[in-house]
């Protein structure tokens, strides 16, 4: 709901539940929202109360309790209570999904576990999609594949050599 500039909440009846007062907002994701603050990201609940204080430069919904957030224009997550447990090392990330998210570091990419560890790492990728019934889709350069979450290729795409 968007009055005088300012973005609130309503309900499924239209009654305002959270009044306008952010620059932009988003929906909610895990009991928690985005909101823009003075160029900032931070996240609120479904009272309207501020939880994580708008210090991100961008920020992303929450999955799996953590949030992609991105400070010094590098990519990380957070959790819940706005604490960064995935340092922001990142070029792209993308949510977590079944356990894992995928991640760029800019020459190649890969998935990271729930600690930041990366488990499949690839060299000749940049960045997947995220894993839908334990396969993600990757753009290769020779195409199109699915891994599985071991980095096996179960699918790729056969691209004519001319």
């Amino acid at each position: 709901m968007l009055i005088a500039s300012k973005y609130g909440y309503i309900d499924k009846t239209g009654k305002i539940v959270i009044q306008p007062q952010f620059e932009r907002c988003g929906g909610f994701s895990e009991g928690l929202a985005r909101f823009v603050d003075n160029d900032k990201v931070g996240y609120i609940d479904r009272t309207g109360k501020v939880v994580i204080a708008p210090w991100f430069e961008s920020g992303e919904p929450f999955s799996e309790g953590l949030a992609e957030v991105q400070v010094d224009r590098k990519w990380g997550y957070i959790n819940r209570s706005g604490e960064i447990v995935i340092k922001p090392n990142f070029v792209r990330t993308g949510q977590f999904s079944e356990g894992l998210a995928p991640v760029s570091l800019g020459s190649h990419g890969g998935f990271i576990d729930t600690t930041g560890r990366m488990v499949i790492e690839n060299m000749w990728w940049d960045m997947g999609e995220e894993f839908f019934d334990g396969l993600a889709l990757m753009e290769t350069s020779y195409g199109l594949a699915y891994i599985d979450k071991r980095g096996n290729h179960i699918w790729r795409e056969k691209i004519a050599h001319r």
